[in-house]
């Protein structure tokens, strides 16, 4: 695994301050906060907008590949469209795997970006982590990552199957902003996945006693 520079988040709000008894909406907009430029409309919500300190690092990373084929997750769909808009700006094809499609468009956006006809395809993890394959892709850029390190596991597998493997090796890349909530995010999921190590372990263990 390789992770990514980290960056320094830019984040700002044009007025008021981001406030709930919430905690899970607090973490939201913490995490939407170190991704991009924000302004909180007067009920609450929280619209993305460039400059992003993210989609500049897709930005730097997609020039770094040299025209590799290239998945990039995200948790937030308004990151996934400011990604999508920056690469329209840039004249690089892309597709999406977003919510709201019909089976048809998932389908075609998997297919153009298996058969190599566009070099980036961008997916939400609700959306792309789950049921298709990537295997095309060289690397996979998370610029956000789930809470929930099944999601997080089951996006990584999109693009290195087994049985449907391409490349001898696939490269992740976090994108991380410094001084914020995803550092200690990185620091929650670790803890998840060594715990979840250890009770693999275990039950592996007992199968052996059992003689299973």
């Amino acid at each position: 695994r390789q992770l990514g520079s980290e960056l320094e988040a830019g984040t700002q709000l044009d007025e008021g301050v981001a406030v709930s008894v919430n905690p899970l909406v607090q973490m939201t907009r913490l995490m939407q906060f170190a991704s991009a430029y924000a302004v909180m409309g007067d009920n609450g919500d929280v619209q993305l907008s460039d400059p992003s300190c993210k989609i500049d690092a897709l930005m730097d990373i997609i020039e770094e590949m040299g025209g590799e084929s290239l998945v990039v997750f995200a948790q937030s769909r308004q990151l996934i469209d400011l990604a999508a808009a920056r690469l329209t700006k840039h004249k690089i094809e892309h597709e999406l795997i977003v919510g709201g499609q019909t089976p048809d468009e998932r389908e075609l956006a998997k297919t153009n970006f298996q058969e190599g006809k566009v070099p980036v395809i961008l997916c939400t993890i609700a959306a792309g982590g789950i049921g298709i394959t990537l295997t095309k892709a060289a690397a996979a850029v998370f610029l956000q990552r789930s809470w929930s390190s099944v999601d997080n596991s089951q996006a990584e597998d999109r693009v290195h199957r087994i049985g449907s493997e391409i490349h001898d090796k696939v490269t992740i890349i976090d994108v991380i902003a410094t001084g914020t909530l995803e550092e200690r995010q990185r620091t929650v999921l670790g803890g998840k996945l060594d715990r979840l190590e250890e009770i693999l372990r275990d039950r592996e263990t007992m199968r052996r006693v059992l003689g299973e």
